[in-house]
């Protein structure tokens, strides 16, 4: 298979499996038809772009977004990982700059960066949660990002969790260099050659981001990685990183690994559920989507699980393979069940809320 950026046949499949299209609670008649669809990573060995192999049509991708029910980091659930990006940003900005957040979702960036002192700021973002951010008092424009939206006056771009769902990554990176300042900066986060969903057309890494600055004659000056996220600073100057990224078979091992932790966590998962009649699970999101989807109706005989979540939008809301709604924290408060699943990435500030609201579970199972 042709890599989409260097036009190499080096192609090969490093992850495969069979995942729902939605990735997030839904309504109950959309759960009940969110069905599992083949999936596959391709990773060329010359550049290192990780690319979906089996794209879903672009109507079932639109689809997707249309439903997808976004985790709102002013609800206090998904705010930590903020803080990398905005330290990032601190280090190689000062509060004067034109700075332009592509993908801002809500707003909460925008807003942490205000509250930092940050005064000329704008988010662009096609999707209603812009209309949220507007209704906060932030500066986001409702709409696509286009070749002609600005001059050469941009001092940063900030790009969070967005750049993976470009179907045309690389002509908008190209446009965004073509309205930089001349000191102007790009800062990208992406999953680090992770978020094997669907809706990710693209997978990337830090050798990869080393050969795309090479090929836009740009210097990475700054990286950082946490969890499984990566956040890279382009320049148009400056002192380039020493790091080389690893290698491609660093890369392919990578993704081996996520799928043998895959496999381990849903078998955790099973013996969980055998020991209990009733399991509370805690989050909604792709995490657990992905987990319960692996369930099967022998799995799922003898044990009733609840979905659980902080955010009251998604009561009521069905994950796919799961006949209960989704409950809210505030339904258990106060209380000791039996048993409950963390099903999420944010395992800390779910600890931190069932402190809150006073839920100790006398069996608890985390996976990671």
């Amino acid at each position: 298979m042709l890599c989409p950026f260097c036009g190499r046949n080096e192609s090969e499949m490093v992850f495969y499996q069979e995942s729902p299209l939605y990735l997030s609670a839904l309504r109950k008649e959309k759960a009940n038809l969110n069905k599992t669809y083949p999936f596959s990573v391709y990773l060329c060995r010359y550049c290192g772009l990780g690319f979906n192999g089996s794209p879903a049509p672009q109507e079932k991708l639109k689809e997707i977004y249309d439903n997808y029910v976004y985790i709102d980091p002013f609800k206090n659930i998904g705010n930590s990982p903020f803080d990398y990006i905005v330290n990032i940003i601190k280090k190689h900005s000062n509060k004067n700059d034109k700075i332009v957040e592509i993908g801002s979702s809500v707003g909460f960036l925008l807003r942490r960066l205000k509250d930092c002192g940050y005064r000329d700021l704008l988010g662009i973002d096609p999707s209603p949660q812009a209309d949220v951010a507007v209704s906060k008092g932030l500066n986001v424009r409702k709409s696509y990002y286009g070749a002609d939206d600005f001059g050469k006056e941009i001092d940063l771009f900030v790009l969070r969790h967005v750049f993976e769902h470009f179907a045309n990554p690389f002509e908008i990176f190209k446009n965004m260099i073509s309205q930089l300042k001349p000191k102007g900066k790009i800062i990208v986060e992406t999953p680090n050659f992770d978020g094997f969903y669907h809706q990710h057309l693209f997978f990337y890494s830090l050798f990869f981001y080393i050969n795309l600055a090479k090929a836009y004659d740009l210097k990475i000056i700054d990286y950082e990685t946490y969890n499984d996220a990566i956040i890279v600073v382009f320049s148009n100057c400056g002192t380039s990183i020493k790091n080389t990224g690893g290698t491609t078979a660093q890369l392919a091992q990578t993704a081996r690994f996520k799928r043998d932790r895959l496999d381990k966590n849903v078998k955790k998962l099973k013996e969980f559920l055998r020991k209990y009649d009733t399991v509370y699970c805690w989050g909604t999101g792709a995490f657990s989507v992905i987990l319960l989807s692996e369930l099967s109706s022998e799995d799922l005989r003898d044990t009733v699980i609840y979905p659980l979540d902080s955010d009251i939008s998604r009561k009521g809301l069905y994950l796919p393979n799961i006949t209960q709604p989704v409950l809210n924290v505030q339904d258990i408060k106060d209380s000791k069940p039996q048993a409950l699943a963390i099903l999420s990435s944010l395992t800390q500030e779910i600890k931190n809320v069932m402190k809150t609201y006073h839920i100790t579970p006398l069996n608890t199972l985390e996976l990671d």
